[in-house]
């Protein structure tokens, strides 16, 4: 194919020393290898943090597993239904639903398909770039202490950063190849399935890739529409035909609610329509009472907050929104930057991976869980998982969100001004999380929401080695 002639004329004189290292090592071995690596080196973190990590929509998810709830799609579902998996092999096993065991075999089923993406990325990376880019990358995911955490986090986004590093690297070879698609759609359709903001960034991706690449729209196209129909069907016959609940609309509106708490709150002059309008939601004394700037749950959570009337009037809801937005423009700016800020700069006081240690136990101690703490969990550990970690500059600045997408950011500019718009299309996935991330984040600053910048960080180094950053575009 096109893509394995330009994969070659890209290997450099190291290749030839390496294939006798390396004689008899199939493509299928190499990946195989390489993902038993990774999941043996995540065993520690798991050893020290047993059964793995829950938090609150981890235990959302749990009791709907073992059909206590009724499925919704709050979570989705192609992630609740994993952790089912887990649940109905740990009831094979052991003739009941022991959750210790259920959790366990959840985090076991996650490690390995986490194993396998990083992988066939770095296979990838074997056969396109440097030996040191692919020995490093091999240690980024082996060591770095995020993938590992994420590994053994029951939550969604884990299995959501590792398909958008997969579009990553389709994007990445199409570039390199000029025009080589492949079956990029199937890594959209992980994207769509594990995060409810999936579809927005595949759409988004989609559409600028079909205008970058004229030579492959009829294959950019047939990918789009396959994603389309399957996230309809899903949406639709699926859905109706086991009676799961979408998605509530407050989850997706998270800004709007926060820049109109902070007008409120800041006591700016409504008319007594605009009034009605916000005390039929929530009252106005109370969006001040409960209004926190760094997050929405606060509000959305409420007893008294009444979701369903925007439901019921989203068209009425959404001319109110804008015209708050056109009349305190500053306010809602305001309550933008407050409510993204774990996103995009650096020196925010949060932990590594947001949550504390207390919490994740406490969630698997809801379950029926007693939590045992082996010696590799200590202070320094626990204080890594919470606020502490930002007590010290140099942990800050080398797990902070901010500084991997101001990184990102700083490669992407590179890449503008020295190969043109085209060599864009790499970052798009990321890109498009970025935005949608921006836009209904419900958090200032949470690892997990944002994991991917840290999944994609070696295709983007990998172009050093590939000159995607070098010579200027003519």
């Amino acid at each position: 194919s096109r893509w394995k002639g330009r994969a070659a004329s890209l290997k450099e004189p190291w290749r030839k020393k390496e294939k006798s290292f390396l004689s008899g090592c199939t493509k299928g071995r190499r990946i195989f290898s390489v993902g038993l690596v990774f999941f043996l080196g995540w065993l520690p973190m798991l050893l020290a943090n047993y059964p793995g990590f829950m938090m609150y929509d981890s235990s959302e998810q749990w009791y709907q597993a073992i059909g206590e709830w009724n499925l919704n799609n709050h979570h989705p579902v192609w992630h609740t239904l994993l952790i089912k998996a887990g649940v109905w092999l740990s009831s094979l096993i052991f003739g009941e639903i022991v959750p210790e065991y259920g959790v366990l075999i959840y985090t076991l089923l996650q490690m390995v398909i986490m194993s396998i993406i990083f992988s066939v990325v770095v296979e990838w990376l074997y056969e396109s770039a440097h030996k040191s880019i692919w020995i490093g990358s091999i240690l980024y995911y082996l060591l770095f202490p995020i993938h590992s955490i994420q590994g053994i986090s029951m939550v969604k986004d884990s299995i959501f950063g590792c398909f958008v590093l997969l579009l990553t690297a389709q994007v990445y070879k199409l570039y390199l190849s000029h025009g080589e698609w492949g079956k990029g759609w199937k890594n959209m359709l992980g994207i769509v399935f594990f995060r409810n903001n999936g579809f927005a960034v595949v759409l988004l991706t989609g559409l600028v890739l079909f205008l970058f690449y004229k030579n492959i729209r009829k294959q950019i196209f047939i990918s789009g529409i396959t994603v389309a129909v399957c996230f309809l069907l899903q949406n639709t016959v699926i859905f109706r035909a086991f009676d799961i609940q979408q998605t509530k609309l407050a989850e997706a509106i998270g800004m709007p609610i926060n820049q109109i708490a902070n007008i409120v709150s800041h006591d700016r002059e409504l008319t007594e329509n605009e009034k009605n309008l916000i005390e039929a939601v929530m009252p106005l004394e109370e969006i001040k009472e409960k209004y926190n700037v760094h997050y929405t749950d606060s509000i959305k959570f409420s007893e008294s907050y009444r979701g369903y009337v925007i439901e019921q009037s989203k068209k009425t809801y959404l001319k109110l929104w804008l015209t708050l937005l056109c009349k305190y423009p500053g306010d809602c700016i305001e309550a933008s930057l407050n409510l993204t800020i774990g996103f995009w700069y650096p020196g925010v006081s949060k932990g590594a991976v947001s949550l504390a240690m207390e919490e994740k136990d406490f969630y698997l101690k809801e379950i029926g869980i007693e939590t045992q703490k082996l010696k590799l969990r200590n202070k320094i550990f626990d204080s890594f998982m919470g606020d502490d970690i930002r007590e010290s500059t140099l942990f800050s600045g080398f797990f902070s969100i901010g500084n991997f997408v101001i990184l990102i950011f700083l490669l992407c500019a590179f890449v503008l001004v020295r190969k043109g718009r085209k060599a864009l299309s790499i970052f798009l996935p990321f890109i498009a999380v970025w935005l949608t991330l921006l836009i209904a984040t419900p958090s200032y600053c949470e690892t997990r929401y944002i994991y991917s910048a840290f999944t994609v960080i070696p295709v983007y180094i990998a172009g050093l080695g590939n000159n995607i950053y070098g010579k200027k575009a003519v």
